[in-house]
C-alpha cells in the first residue's frame, strides 16, 4: 500500500470516527405555552406551575423548571433540548431498555398551590397539549 493510500484511509478513518462522536442539539420538548384553566374553564392567575422534561440520553436524569401563570392563566416553557452524538442516538434506546421505570411521555406540567391536581404530559412526536385543567 502507497503511503498515499495509508494518507487516505487514515484520514477516513479519522473523519468517520469525528462524525461518529460530534454532537448536535437534540430537542427534547418544543417551547410550551399552556393556559391553566379552572373546572369551569375560568384561566388561573398566579399559579405555581412546574414543567419537568427526561433527558432521553439517561432516562434516570429528570429536569425541572417553576414557573407561575401571568393574569390571564398562561405560562410559557422554552425549548428543551438536549446534545447527542451518534453513539448516544444509537446506545441511549438500548441502555433505557434495561432501566426500571421508564416513562411513557418525554415531559409533563403540572400545577400545583391551592389546587389539588392537574397534569398533562407530551411524548415525542405528539401535538402539545395547550390547556392544563385544575381540580380542587
Amino acid at each position: 500500500m502507497t503511503g498515499s493510500k495509508r494518507t487516505l484511509i487514515a484520514t477516513l478513518i479519522v473523519s468517520g470516527v469525528i462524525v461518529f462522536l460530534l454532537p448536535w442539539k437534540s430537542q427534547i420538548v418544543p417551547a410550551w405555552k399552556v393556559r391553566v384553566v379552572d373546572q369551569d374553564g375560568n384561566p388561573i392567575a398566579d399559579l405555581a406551575v412546574s414543567q419537568n422534561w427526561v433527558d432521553p440520553n439517561f432516562q434516570v436524569l429528570w429536569l425541572e423548571e417553576d414557573l407561575r401563570t401571568d393574569e390571564n392563566g398562561f405560562v410559557g416553557f422554552p425549548e428543551r433540548s438536549t446534545w447527542q452524538n451518534v453513539f448516544l442516538k444509537i446506545g441511549s434506546p438500548i441502555w433505557n431498555r434495561v432501566l426500571p421505570g421508564k416513562q411513557n411521555y418525554d415531559a409533563m406540567v403540572f400545577g400545583w398551590g391551592s389546587y389539588s391536581h392537574g397534569e398533562v404530559y407530551y411524548q415525542s412526536g405528539q401535538v402539545l397539549p395547550e390547556k392544563l385543567v385544575m381540580y380542587r
